[in-house]
């Protein structure tokens, strides 16, 4: 109908804006939880893809165009491999290992939220140091959700965090309820990016 043709379009031009709004805001995370949006709905949807292949790929086309469009004029430093594009991922990796140290030190029962910047010191590197360039003297979050949860509560803690995704996991692979599969992908996807981030507490 009319009605559905022109939902299409205006959810066709909507999510080429907020792809616009994530290349431009230079959000790596957001980029990757993109990814990961698009190999979950492939996956769930495989059946009907080429099925469908047809029917969508004017809309397709076009957003392929968009993106490289959009791609050519973005801050490719940003997106590089250089080692200025990945000082804040190499920052991350000597945030995780000394979460892992104090982790293992008090592994049952963790060591409280919101108090990760208390410890940090005590396992600081001088490459983190050197990759903050002196400007952050201290980390106050993990910035990864699942080693967040471990090192404030403990290994239970941890178990119920996987069981509930894994629980949301499935019933977006088997629900056939297109809003519960689109919120149950929307917390799949918040939470993979929360493991490059903040986490949600």
């Amino acid at each position: 109908s009319a009605k559905k043709h022109l939902e299409r379009i205006l959810f066709t031009i909507g999510s080429l804006i907020c792809l616009a709004a994530m290349l431009f805001s230079e959000t790596r995370t957001a980029l990757l939880g993109l990814f990961l949006s698009l190999v979950l709905i492939g996956f769930k949807y495989r059946h009907l893809f080429f099925k469908q292949l047809k029917k969508y790929l004017i809309p397709i086309i076009m957003g392929i165009l968009l993106l490289v469009a959009i791609i050519a004029n973005v801050n490719h430093d940003r997106y590089s491999l250089s080692s200025i594009a990945l000082r804040s991922l190499n920052s991350r990796f000597e945030i995780w290992n000394g979460a892992i140290e104090l982790i293992k030190e008090n592994p049952w029962r963790g060591h409280g939220g919101e108090t990760f910047y208390i410890y940090f010191p005590e396992v600081a590197t001088k490459n983190f140091f050197k990759l903050e360039e002196n400007i952050n003297l201290g980390a106050d979050r993990v910035h990864n959700e699942l080693l967040e949860v471990f090192f404030s509560h403990g290994v239970f803690a941890v178990i119920i965090y996987l069981m509930l995704l894994g629980w949301v996991l499935k019933i977006f692979l088997t629900s056939q309820h297109k809003t519960t599969a689109l919120l149950s992908l929307i917390i799949l996807i918040n939470t993979f990016q929360n493991q490059l981030s903040f986490p949600d507490t």
